[in-house]
């Protein structure tokens, strides 16, 4: 496989690890925002999934870039 087609797939993996990382991120806010308790008790949660789901996007990121580099 030569650059350029690696390159390629790895923008594609790169746009489709986004979306979906977006959308389940959009989801879980929705479900944290459902909850019975205060905006104040709420925060933490958000904060927190909101690091984790985009340290990992960024992490595959990085890995899809690198596979793509190499």
């Amino acid at each position: 496989m030569d650059k350029q087609q690696k390159e390629k797939i790895a923008n594609l993996g790169i746009r489709i690890t986004t979306a979906l990382t977006i959308a389940i991120w959009i989801y879980i806010i929705i479900k944290i925002a459902s909850m019975d308790k205060s905006f104040i008790a709420q925060a933490p949660y958000c904060i927190l999934s909101t690091f984790v789901i985009f340290g990992l996007l960024s992490l595959t990121q990085k890995a899809i870039k690198w596979w793509a580099n190499k």
